[in-house]
């Protein structure tokens, strides 16, 4: 384990890892099908082409995802999936964990932190690490927080939670421990994630564009 960035540490970048690896990577990916979109606006549940491009991830992205990771050797990766998505694709659940990947816990609808109570956080957290842990026969020890924000008690809700690390940080390239805290941080940044590249409503209040 880590317990530093190495700019923090004053090292050299390959000093962080373990058995003389030059460098780590973190292969992630998150499965939000229609989650975001249904805590969004509840009224997207009656726009169906909008949601069939949410569905496209659990139906058939994880798939071929998982053939890649397949292809190229990559055995151990971390799909990040709202629990109300793992209830209603259990078959792709099953596909990620019969290869051998970890399911880790993004909220129960895509429910931002920043706009829950305390205990409506907690609550969420508790009914997402069952619903998880009840689906793959495994407790989650991962955390994304859904649209990448968190509240100022969502770190230590994680920790009372048992919840190991979180990945939603966008402050350094290296793993790092949170100050006063047992919880690792896997930082990520938009720049890696495809999500504004491709979903797109006319309709919806939710809309974004496609970029080139």
């Amino acid at each position: 384990m880590l317990d530093a960035c190495p700019a923090e540490r004053g090292l050299g970048v390959s000093s962080i890892w373990p058995d003389d690896h030059r460098f780590g990577a973190f292969f992630s990916f998150d499965v939000d099908g229609e989650s975001w979109l249904l805590v969004g606006d509840s009224r997207n549940a009656y726009r169906p082409v909008t949601m069939s491009q949410a569905s496209y991830g659990p139906k058939h992205g994880v798939g071929l995802i998982l053939d890649i990771l397949k292809a190229v050797g990559i055995t151990t990766s971390t799909f990040f999936v709202p629990s109300m998505i793992a209830q209603r694709y259990r078959g792709a659940l099953a596909e990620i964990v019969t290869a051998g990947h970890e399911v880790a816990i993004h909220g129960h609808v895509h429910e931002q932190p920043t706009r829950l109570s305390e205990s409506q956080e907690a609550t969420i957290l508790e009914k997402s690490i069952r619903i998880i842990e009840g689906i793959t026969g495994k407790r989650p020890i991962g955390y994304r927080a859904p649209g990448a924000e968190v509240s100022p008690q969502t770190n230590r809700l994680l920790v009372e939670h048992g919840i190991e690390y979180s990945s939603h940080y966008m402050d350094s390239p290296y793993p790092y421990f949170h100050e006063d805290s047992d919880l690792l941080e896997l930082p990520i940044h938009w720049v890696c994630d495809d999500w504004s590249y491709s979903m797109v409503s006319t309709d919806s209040p939710n809309r974004t564009l496609i970029r080139s």
